[in-house]
């Protein structure tokens, strides 16, 4: 059974997850920034560290994630604040990798 216990700060920002699967989990904890952006720190069953990093402009439009081994940009956003195209860089084996996303949002009303 999975379970997962969310716990936030004074002023209501989501500051840490554990996700518990038979009494042990993958956990991670979140740094906020003055700017806006934050950072996930994650600790994983076997006890690996990592961290991501968001950056968001002055929107609080995310534009940009990083990790030790990728990173991610993203760029061009529709009226309503979502992104239309991801530059996605990582580092593989055999070297250097970049993937471009690009997305098309149909809004119904």
């Amino acid at each position: 059974m999975l379970r997962y216990i969310y716990e936030y700060d004074s002023i209501g920002r989501l500051c840490k997850v554990s996700d518990l699967f038979h009494g042990t989990g993958h956990v991670y904890t979140i740094e906020y920034f003055s700017n806006g952006s934050y950072t996930q720190h994650h600790i994983d069953k076997k006890g690996k560290k990592w961290d991501i990093k968001f950056i968001l402009d002055k929107k609080g439009q995310l534009t940009k994630m990083e990790s030790s081994n990728m990173s991610c940009r993203y760029s061009h956003f529709d009226k309503y604040g979502n992104w239309l195209q991801l530059i996605s860089t990582s580092n593989t084996p055999v070297g250097q990798m970049t993937t471009i996303t690009e997305r098309v949002i149909e809004y119904y009303e």
